[in-house]
Formats: C-alpha cells, structure tokens, sequence
C-alpha cells in the first residue's frame, strides 16, 4: 500500500468538502455513466447501484484528500464485492465500475483545482493517489474472488464426494441418481467402471487424479472422482493409464443404478492385488482365486488353526519347510523344478515334505487336500506382505 507521512493539504480538504457538498449530483452522474458503460448495471435495482456509488465516491474522496490509502478502510469493499458475486455481477465489471467513478471524481476534481489552488505538481499527487485506491480496491476485488472460487469449489467437491459415496454404494433412490448424475456430467444411459484405489499420499493422489482424467475421458463421456476416506473413488468411462507403480482396480462397465455391486468386485480385486504387489489397473476376473486368500471367516481360522499353527513357531527349519511347499506349488508339485529353484538336493525337498505331512496332517499328494494347501499358501503370503 502507498501511504504518506506528511499531513493532507489544507486546500486539498477544502476541494473534498466542494465535492462532497455536491455529492448526490455527482452520483447521479456516475449511476448513469456506469449504466451507459456497463451493461450488467441494468439488472440491479437502482437504489441499489446509488447507495453503493455513494459509499464509493465518498471512499475515493476521503483517501485521496488525505493523500494515503488505508488498507483497513477497504473491508466495505471487500463486502459489496460479495454481495455484487451473490446477485450474479461479475467482479470484472465491479472493478471497472471503480476505475470509471475515480476517473469521473478526478475529472471534477481537476476543473475545480484553480478556484481551490490547487498547483499541478500537487494533482499530479492527487491522480497518483487516487489510481493507487483503483488498485488496491482491485486487489481486494480479486482476493475476495479467489476466496469464493475456492469456497465454491470446495462446495461442489463436498457434493460430488456425497453423489459418489451414495451411487457406489447403491443408497441412491433411482430417480435421484439420473438427476444428480447430469449435474455432474453424467449420462444416466451410458456404461461406467466403478474405479477405486489407495493413493499412499496426497501427492500420489493428486498424479494417479490427473492420469485418470487424462486418460479416461471420451469425446462424450468425462469421469467423476472424489476423494472418500482417504480412497480415490470414481465412475469412468473407459479403463485409465496410470502413472508407474500405482495400483487401482475397476469393476465391470454398468449402467449407474448397477454400480454398487461392481464396485464391492473393484474393491476385493483392489485389497487383493495390493496384498500380492500387483501394480497397475486391475480386475477382479484377473486375479483368479487370489482375492480367497483374504476371506478370514470363522472356519478359515479353524482350518488355520488345525493344520498350521505349528509351523508358526519361530523356528527356521519350519521357515525352510514352508518355503519348500510354496515353491513346490508354484511348481506344479515337480519335485526336480523346486530342488533347482531352492539350489537344495531334491532328497532334500521330499525330506522336507515328508516334515510337513507330520506338522500338518496334510499329504500334499493328495487331491482331496490341493484346495485346502492353496487357500493357505495364498493366504500366508497375503497376510505377511
């Protein structure tokens, strides 16, 4: 802010006090110029537009007569600002309302600076002063427009979240969800993946964000996504590109109101893929019996219990024994295959194989137990990642 030390000139109050005396014939003057020059004025009611020309020409005159502009006198400004954006009025058309009313005052100002005299260096001061006031009042006009942008946007992020927690999870009554849904920029006739994924920080959320965006968008269709308890969750209309080493999951191509049971299969393929390192866009049907090795209900933990918790000791020789089972199944069971991927002796694998059977109860031989040895072997390396 420009301000000045020195005490106002005694001539300068005196021209304030002229141009004041004349006040509501200058604001009439000015209404009708901002009316000529700015065609959005004709939408607000007159008394409106006075009052407010009024409170202007009588800011501009006080700041300029003292020669300085107070920053804390501005806040009535920065209070029209607001209510002019509440009535619709754009901020451009507000600041430039300003620059025409300082350039009416100075014009009067000017044509009655001899009668007052007032010397030319001394209005050169004045004009300098009262641009400086245009501009600062431009700076609250467009601190006060960054403010609302920001309140609005946070608004519309708020209610995008809510329309999306409600479609994915299937709360949304149906005639609610093709209104919402075009408010958005949904087509309620159109397929949609359900998209969810586990972004580590904001960072990596704002980068997996813009990939998506970039990547799913359509000529017709764009996504929806929104930020749910830390999920980046959303409805696209084709499968993204991510940036490398992010993991999302994306359920079937739906119509909205069958969103939520494809979103429940994008989110078991997510927990999954996450459990076994996967990275990339992945599917549930992608994933085979993968996602099996998460179910921990009450009959898992008994099989667990029965046949495993001896090899839970912490014992190397049970450590080596378990990874020889888990190299022999990724093996196809070939015997020959896991020795050379161990680097042991394949008397070694079946020594360590017959231990197992003796631990657990369990033949790997035997078919009848190949269900029950793959659900375990899954579900152990799921829960130690």
């Amino acid at each position: 802010m420009t301000a000045s030390p020195e005490p106002a000139h005694q001539a300068l109050a005196n021209l304030a006090d002229a141009l004041l005396k004349r006040l509501d014939e200058r604001t009439d003057a000015v209404v009708a110029l901002l009316r000529r020059e700015i065609p959005e004025y004709d939408v607000l009611p007159t008394e409106d537009v006075r009052g407010a020309t009024v409170a202007l020409m009588r800011d501009v005159i006080t700041h300029v007569a003292a020669l300085r502009v107070d920053a804390s006198t501005l806040e009535p400004l920065a209070d029209l600002a607001r209510r002019r954006a509440e009535q619709g009025f754009p901020f451009g058309a507000l600041t430039r309302s300003i620059q025409l009313a300082a350039r009416y005052l100075l014009n009067e100002a000017d044509a009655m600076a001899a009668e007052h005299q007032l010397d030319a260096a001394t209005m050169l001061r004045v004009h300098d002063f009262a641009w400086q006031f245009v501009t600062d009042a431009a700076g609250v006009i467009a601190e006060i427009q960054r403010e609302m942008a920001v309140d609005a946007g946070e608004r519309e992020s708020g209610r995008r979240a809510d329309f999306l927690r409600a479609t994915l999870h299937g709360t949304v009554a149906p005639a609610r969800l093709a209104t919402e849904a075009r408010l958005f920029g949904l087509d309620p006739s159109a397929r949609y993946h359900p998209m969810r994924a586990h972004p580590a920080d904001a960072k990596e959320e704002e980068r997996m964000s813009s990939a998506i965006r970039r990547t799913t968008a359509t000529q017709h269709h764009k996504p929806v996504l929104a930020v749910l308890e830390g999920d980046l969750v959303g409805l696209v209309p084709q499968p993204p590109t991510l940036p490398d080493g992010s993991l999302a999951a994306i359920g079937s191509a739906v119509h909205l109101h069958n969103v939520a049971a494809a979103f429940r299969s994008a989110s078991v393929a997510l927990d999954a893929a996450a459990a076994f390192g996967r990275t990339g866009v992945v599917t549930l049907d992608q994933l085979g019996p993968l996602p099996l090795a998460l179910m921990a209900d009450e009959l898992a933990i008994a099989v667990e219990q029965l046949h495993f918790q001896y090899l839970d000791s912490d014992n190397e020789a049970n450590r080596e024994i378990e990874q020889t089972v888990w190299t022999l199944l990724e093996c196809d069971q070939n015997v020959d295959a896991t020795a050379e991927k161990l680097h042991v002796h394949r008397n070694t694998v079946r020594y360590r194989l017959g231990r197992f059977r003796e631990i657990t109860g369990l033949d790997i031989r035997a078919s009848t137990h190949d269900l029950v040895l793959a659900w375990w072997s899954l579900a152990r390396r799921a829960a130690r990642s």
